[in-house]
C-alpha cells in the first residue's frame, strides 16, 4: 500500500492562544506565568489557558485554579475575554483563507488546511506554510505552530511535535518511518485503556502496531482494525471537511485528562466559558438562537449530543450555559440509571447553538402572538 494520500494538508494552532492574546494586549504581563480562567471570582474556577512560563509549573488548561494556584504561587489570573478571543480567531480565518478555502476548524485557535490545489506536493505545501506563519504574526502578531502531512492525523502530530512557534513537515513516503517511534497513544481513538491493553501484548510504539496483520488487528479492534492499521502506517485518507455550514455555532475543549463528571465546578465553569465564546460569535453574526446543545465525548471515546429548545430565543452567554449544563446533567442521570457501577470521565466539552432568527423576527412574532391573543 502506498502510504502517500497525494494530498497537502496543514494543521495549524495558535501557541498559549488565550494567554498569548493577553500577552501580546498586556506588555507588563510577557514573561510571567499567566492562566486564563473561566469562573475567575473563585479557586473554584477552572483554568482555560496557560502562558508556556505557567506550563513550566505544570499549570494546564482545565485544571482547577486552585490547584494552579498551589502549583505556582505566583501566577497571574486573569479572567477570559471571550468576545476578543473570537475577533482574533476571526483575523487568523481570514489569514486561511488567502491560502485555500479547504478550511475545517476544530477550535477557535486551531484548523485543518487543505493546500493541495496551491502545493501538490509536501515540500510545496511546507514553503506555504512558512508562509502562512509569517502572515499570521503580521495579521495579528501571535505565534502559530505548524504542521505539514499527507493526512490530517499527521500533520496534527507534526504540530504537536513542533510546538511552540515551529514548523514540522512529513515528507512524502516516510509518513511510516516518523510515526514508527512514537507512542500507540498518539493514533487517534487509542486512549490510555486500549493502551495498557495492548502493553500487555508488548505493543507500545506505533511501528509495533503498524507490524500487526489484518486478523489480529481485527481481533483487537474489531471493525476499525483495518483503519487503525492505515493510521499506523501512514494513510489517512479522511478529507478536510470545509465548514461552510452557517445553521449551527459551536465551541468545544479536549482535556488532557479526562473529567469524572462529580467535578461539578470545573464541568460548570467549562461550560460558561465555552457558552461566552459562542455567545459572542452569535452576537457577532447577530442572531439569536432558540436550541442549545452540548456535546460530550467519554473517557472511552464515545460521543454523545443533548439539546433543548429555548422558552424564548436569545444571544446571552447565560441563557446558554444553564441550558448546555442542564442537558449535560441529564446526560449524567441517563447514564447512571443504565449502569450504576460505571464511572462516568468525558474527555471532550462542547456547546453548541443552532435554528437562528433575527431580532426583527422576533419581534414580528411578538406582535404576530399578541394580535392572536386579542
Amino acid at each position: 500500500m502506498d502510504t502517500a494520500s497525494g494530498r497537502s494538508i496543514i494543521h495549524a494552532d495558535m501557541d498559549a492562544f488565550y494567554a498569548s492574546v493577553e500577552q501580546r494586549d498586556h506588555p507588563e504581563w510577557r514573561g510571567v506565568p499567566l492562566a486564563v480562567g473561566n469562573g475567575t471570582g473563585s479557586r473554584r474556577g477552572v483554568v482555560a489557558a496557560a502562558s508556556y512560563e505557567a506550563r513550566r509549573f505544570g499549570v494546564r488548561s482545565a485544571i482547577p485554579l486552585w490547584q494552579a494556584l498551589e502549583r505556582c504561587p505566583d501566577l497571574l489570573v486573569v479572567p477570559a475575554n471571550h468576545k476578543l478571543y473570537r475577533e482574533v480567531s476571526n483575523a487568523v480565518h481570514a489569514v486561511f483563507r488567502r491560502f485555500t478555502a479547504q478550511i475545517e476548524p476544530i477550535a477557535l485557535d486551531e484548523a485543518f488546511l487543505d493546500v493541495t490545489a496551491a502545493a501538490p506536493t509536501i515540500a510545496a505545501a511546507t514553503a506555504l506554510a512558512a508562509d502562512l506563519k509569517a502572515q499570521i504574526r503580521a495579521a495579528v502578531g501571535l505565534t502559530a505552530s505548524l504542521g505539514v502531512g499527507s493526512g490530517k492525523m499527521l500533520a496534527k502530530i507534526a504540530c504537536d511535535h513542533s510546538k511552540p512557534d515551529g514548523l514540522l513537515a512529513v515528507p512524502a513516503g516516510g509518513e511510516a518511518a516518523f510515526l514508527a517511534p512514537l507512542p500507540v497513544g498518539v493514533v487517534w481513538g487509542i486512549g490510555p485503556k486500549r493502551q495498557a491493553e495492548l502493553a500487555e501484548r508488548g505493543i507500545t510504539t506505533i511501528g509495533q502496531l503498524a507490524g500487526l496483520d489484518e486478523d489480529t488487528a481485527r481481533a483487537l479492534f474489531g471493525r476499525w482494525g483495518s483503519e487503525v492499521l492505515d493510521l499506523a502506517r501512514g494513510y489517512d485518507p479522511r478529507p478536510v471537511v470545509a465548514d461552510r455550514d452557517s445553521k449551527s455555532i459551536s465551541s468545544e475543549t479536549t482535556f488532557d485528562d479526562p473529567l469524572a463528571v462529580e467535578q461539578e465546578s470545573e464541568i460548570r465553569a467549562i461550560l460558561t466559558g465555552l457558552a461566552e465564546e459562542v455567545a459572542a460569535a452569535v452576537q457577532a453574526e447577530g442572531f439569536l438562537a432558540r436550541c442549545v446543545a452540548v456535546k460530550i465525548k467519554t473517557a472511552d471515546f464515545r460521543t454523545q449530543t443533548r439539546q433543548r429548545t429555548l422558552l424564548a430565543p436569545s444571544d446571552q452567554a447565560g441563557v446558554f450555559a444553564r441550558a448546555a449544563l442542564a442537558e449535560f446533567h441529564r446526560w449524567c442521570a441517563e447514564g447512571r440509571a443504565a449502569d450504576p457501577r460505571r464511572r462516568l470521565r468525558v474527555r471532550l466539552l462542547g456547546v453548541r447553538t443552532a435554528d437562528f432568527i433575527l431580532p426583527s423576527e422576533t419581534r414580528q412574532l411578538s406582535l404576530f402572538e399578541g394580535l392572536l391573543r386579542h
